[in-house]
């Protein structure tokens, strides 16, 4: 496509001044190698998203806590050191820099709890713990999209060497981790809704026909009590 236009890529890269790119030995089928499909949209799409949104999920999280008068202490930086994960570090510093300031702090100290649920208490361990996963697997797929993943590799001398570059483990492996870390910030969220469905006073999922309907829950059963952040 070019200029809104569909046409033959020949015809494409003639207008747009650009040469065709003449294969060499093996490229043709590394290209097409299913290899380079794993390399693609979907775990991309999946870590560069997740990671887009992490500040605007942070800074809901920061008005749950506000509105559910939660402790501060929790994101004291010095618990965090203690531990020394650099996920939790850096989220426990974000939710720290969002509440500086804040005029429900003084409110909570004085009516708020000792220890607040999960759900709110442990947002740098757990989110941090899903910021690393998406490093870890961002850093993977960075290594892979620029690696010789085809089977046989030439050498620059010119010599063939069979091996299995080709194998997509370590992709498979890190988009699982980016899979469970996707997952777990969404059970997270989930908690603080239900933890604010009951600082509210509502019905149960905020919907008085339980029976019938699942309201804001993510899954059944979870708004009693289950789950990472009850």
């Amino acid at each position: 496509m070019l200029g809104g236009r569909i046409m033959p890529a020949r015809a494409g890269l003639r207008r747009a001044g650009i040469n065709p790119f003449e294969l060499r030995g093996k490229e043709g089928l590394a290209i097409v190698n299913g290899t380079a499909g794993l390399h693609g949209t979907p775990p991309w799409a999946g870590c560069s998203r997740a990671k887009t949104s992490l500040p605007l999920r942070s800074s809901l999280a920061r008005s749950v806590c506000e509105a559910a008068l939660g402790q501060t202490g929790a994101f004291d930086p010095r618990l965090h050191a203690a531990r020394a994960q650099p996920g939790q570090i850096a989220t426990a510093a974000a939710y720290a820099r969002l509440l500086r300031g804040s005029a429900v702090r003084r409110i909570a100290r004085r009516e708020g709890r000792l220890q607040d649920p999960y759900c709110l208490r442990c947002q740098p361990q757990v989110m941090g713990a899903c910021l690393d996963q998406l490093n870890h697997g961002a850093a993977v797929l960075r290594r892979e999209i620029n690696a010789w993943t085809d089977n046989p590799m030439i050498a620059p001398d010119g010599e063939v060497i069979y091996g299995g570059n080709f194998h997509a483990e370590p992709i498979g492996f890190a988009a699982d981790g980016m899979a469970l870390a996707l997952a777990e910030i969404g059970a997270m969220s989930e908690r603080r809704i239900a933890m604010l469905d009951r600082c509210a006073s509502q019905p149960s999922a905020c919907l008085s026909h339980r029976r019938r309907r699942l309201g804001f829950r993510l899954h059944g059963g979870a708004g009693d009590g289950g789950g990472t952040g009850q």
